[in-house]
């Protein structure tokens, strides 16, 4: 497993080209060994959903820096790591355990279902 750094868009809102600064602490994703190189092509940046109580920015996604056909795309890291390996673009990609920043590809799935029956065994687990 290897990680690559993630930076924070500087300015508020959409941007074609957003400006990009270190995040502090750092924060990284987890790909694996052989995505590792094929996805530092890019510079990666999060997207976050919100604060933690002390006021620090909470980020779950990665995207990635990158036009796509239209100059609005923002394709995110799991997508790619999955047409990397597959050779096609799924339109939606989950991750197993949950964790948005965790793009190994033995956590991905392109099936839904896998994601709900975990969340299920999870919440029994637990009653």
């Amino acid at each position: 497993m290897q990680l690559i750094r993630l930076w924070q868009q500087y300015q508020c809102g959409w941007t074609r080209y957003p400006n990009l600064i270190a995040l502090e602490p750092p924060t990284f994703a987890n790909v694996d060994d052989c995505d590792h190189a094929y996805l530092s092509q890019w510079q990666w940046y999060v997207i976050g959903e919100g604060h933690y109580a002390d006021k620090r920015p909470m980020f779950t996604s990665a995207h990635a820096v990158m036009l796509g056909e239209s100059s609005r795309d923002i394709v995110t890291m799991q997508r790619v790591v999955m047409q990397h390996r597959t050779g096609s673009l799924k339109s939606r990609v989950y991750h197993r355990n949950r964790n948005q920043l965790d793009n190994r590809f033995e956590n991905l799935t392109g099936k839904r279902s896998e994601i709900l029956r975990t969340i299920e065994e999870s919440a029994s687990e637990e009653s």
